[in-house]
């Protein structure tokens, strides 16, 4: 639909993991990444709280997708461009911050259904995206187990990720916290550059300021003691960096296809 921005997150294009498991992968090794080519076509990246002050300095962060709102980092305003990323994924700036999920890759932590997990307090299994070709029987790398256990590479690596699954659950509660408290609303903004005139954009969701300001003291108290609030101003003053998008889409020839999607 026109004027809709469309979200297409990194999470969605990898939609198989595969638990590591010692008895199948004994002998495999990691190789690190140095890009990500699927990324350079996605315009989102998935957020946890823990990153919100980190994030904002760089990425408007925004609250989408049903039924129940992810946070993202918008990396760019169509949906098959990303401005922060080169064409074969990897990040055109070591001066922008880096996600947590673009850093934890291709591994994750996964609810565990068996007695045998190996992640962070054994609620999680420690797994990895086959689709990478970072992990497997290969020569050179990062030894993955030792012993038939985890070694002390992939402990670190397990330690991460089960911070990051913790941290999204974490994040899952908060957005349900606003959804109680009426804060979360759907949205919309207006950019304009000298090249495009201005041009409107909704298809998201974002805290509504005037509900905020509306708050009565003990809900403020409330929402502060569970340091609620700090990251919705984190959130709020994101936002500007939508300009910063656009400055980037219009040095990069994609006014047409802005006044298309969005004019």
């Amino acid at each position: 639909m026109k004027n809709r921005l469309s979200i297409n997150s990194f999470a969605a294009a990898e939609t198989h993991l595969e638990p590591l498991r010692a008895e199948q992968h004994q002998g495999w090794r990691y190789q690190p990444l140095e890009s990500v080519p699927a990324w350079a076509a996605c315009n989102a990246c998935p957020l946890v709280l823990d990153e919100f002050s980190l994030a904002s300095k760089t990425y408007p962060i925004l609250f989408a997708g049903d039924p129940e709102p992810e946070a993202v980092a918008l990396m760019g305003l169509l949906p098959d461009r990303n401005v922060f990323l080169e064409g074969n994924g990897r990040m055109r700036s070591e001066e922008d911050y880096v996600p947590a999920y673009m850093r934890q890759y291709p591994f994750a932590m996964a609810r565990s259904d068996t007695d045998e997990a190996w992640g962070h307090e054994g609620l999680y299994d420690l797994c990895f995206a086959p689709s990478s070709d970072a992990v497997g029987p290969f020569r050179g790398g990062i030894a993955l187990f030792e012993n038939g256990a985890l070694s002390a590479e992939a402990k670190g690596i397990a330690e991460f990720c089960g911070q990051y699954a913790e941290a999204g659950i974490r994040t899952h509660r908060w957005l349900a916290l606003l959804e109680e408290t009426g804060l979360l609303m759907d949205a919309s903004f207006t950019l304009e550059n000298s090249a495009t005139g201005a041009f409107h954009i909704g298809g998201f969701r974002m805290v509504d300021e005037d509900r905020l300001a509306a708050l009565t003291g003990d809900e403020l108290a409330n929402l502060h003691e569970v340091g609620a609030l700090a990251l919705i101003y984190a959130h709020l003053l994101s936002l500007a960096n939508a300009r910063i998008l656009l400055s980037r889409h219009v040095k990069e020839g994609d006014g047409a296809a802005l006044l298309e999607a969005f004019g």
